[in-house]
């Protein structure tokens, strides 16, 4: 970072490790993110509740997942545990992320058009075994994205019961504001990136 100043590395050094220490020793226990399972553990399916051994019993306990985790595969395996415990459901908060796709030859592009959207949700909800989304966010912001056909992609996904609540992940400060002063939704969460190779979110306005 040859243009920082040092105040500005402290302050960015210090933040990474309160971030660490938060996430390894308050917030393990409470999220678990679907690509964290997916090589770990995938092949040892009787183990998978025990990935984080106090979550079972966790109420409010969150599982961030997404359409491109495993290629489907993470979601399904998290369909077979709720199938195998009906009541766990309605204790947990799912979270579905769309909007990252790759092609046959495994280029990665964004796709944030309605029927994308729906279909992403559509999918994952069958991956799953669930028939809602507690919170839908937007993977990744795509340059082509039409903002019209997002507001309608969430009007109709929360007029069918399907999801709850929206927002969006690495959206900078413009792309929020362009995307909520169109939609009727308010958006609950701007999921980011931050490492050591990624702190512009401590400077933007993120």
């Amino acid at each position: 970072f040859p243009t920082r100043r040092s105040s500005d590395l402290v302050v960015i050094a210090i933040a990474l490790l309160v971030a660490f220490v938060v996430r390894t020793f308050v917030i393990a226990h409470f999220v678990v993110e679907g690509d964290e399972y997916d090589s770990a553990y995938f092949d040892k399916r009787p183990k998978f509740m025990h990935y984080r051994p106090t979550s079972a019993i966790v109420t409010s306990m969150e599982f961030d997942h997404a359409d491109i985790y495993g290629a489907g595969a993470c979601e399904e395996l998290f369909g077979e545990v709720l199938r195998a415990s009906p009541g766990l459901r309605d204790r947990i908060v799912v979270v579905g992320k769309c909007g990252i796709c790759r092609t046959g030859t495994a280029v990665k592009h964004y796709n944030l058009s309605k029927a994308h959207i729906v279909a992403s949700v559509e999918g994952s909800l069958r991956r799953l075994s669930t028939d809602r989304l507690d919170l839908l966010l937007l993977h990744r912001p795509d340059v082509l994205i039409d903002y019209e056909e997002v507001a309608a992609a969430f009007d109709d996904l929360q007029a069918a019961g399907k999801v709850a609540g929206f927002g969006v992940s690495n959206f900078s400060p413009l792309q929020v504001s362009a995307l909520q002063s169109v939609i009727d939704q308010r958006l609950q969460v701007n999921q980011v990136e931050i490492n050591l190779h990624r702190v512009a979110a401590f400077f933007d306005g993120t």
